[in-house]
């Protein structure tokens, strides 16, 4: 097994100018069995996706899924990540927060604290 950095695992997934970076991850993704992602690579990714290349919400939830469904990446905490993916799909929140509001229910906290107003939205998270 191997783990990727986010730039690696957007050249996987998006064509950009950097042909040969591109080809690099691919061939690196194709030999290797399985694919650890941590995390924080995934947070990085949607606002990589989202900012950099202006994906829309519904091509990059497609991404999401891809790497939920190819038993080649393995996902940290992956039944966090499930259900920060299915908060994201149904709510305008930001999956960075989806993902906090997942581990914050994984470690059996039940509220979360914010002055975000779109994060607030959320069952279990209380405006400051």
């Amino acid at each position: 097994m191997i783990a990727v950095d986010t730039n690696i695992l957007v050249r996987i997934f998006v064509d950009d100018l950097d042909h040969a970076q591109i080809e690099k991850a691919r061939n690196l993704a194709q030999k290797a069995k399985h694919i650890y992602i941590a995390q924080i690579v995934l947070a990085e990714l949607v606002w990589v996706l989202t900012r950099a290349y202006q994906l829309t919400k519904a091509q990059i939830c497609c991404i999401l899924q891809e790497l939920l469904d190819n038993s080649a990446f393995i996902i940290e905490q992956e039944q966090q990540f499930l259900e920060a993916l299915i908060t994201f799909k149904e709510n305008n929140t930001d999956f960075s927060d989806c993902l906090i509001l997942a581990e914050t229910k994984a470690a059996g906290i039940e509220h979360i604290y914010t002055f975000d107003a779109k994060f607030s939205r959320l069952k279990s998270v209380k405006k400051l």
